[in-house]
């Protein structure tokens, strides 16, 4: 398993919303969004892959209480 991380981003399709990309040794793999009904979801890309639990729950709690809710 690789070194992951997470950068906070915009996305311009969806009035900038803030998504966070999630990356393994600088591979792109994930994108954590929201749908269009406002749920937290975890898009993947890509070939199948391992995330560590921990570290993924951290990311998302900080994610969640720095973006707020819609």
């Amino acid at each position: 398993m690789g070194k992951w991380t997470a950068d906070v981003v915009t996305e311009p399709s969806k009035d900038h919303a803030l998504c966070l990309d999630l990356f393994e040794d600088e591979i792109h793999r994930a994108r954590l969004q929201r749908n269009d009904q406002g749920q937290l979801v975890l898009v993947c890309y890509g070939d199948t892959f391992e995330v560590p639990a921990v570290w993924l729950a951290n990311v998302i709690q900080r994610f969640v209480a720095d973006a707020g809710t819609p």
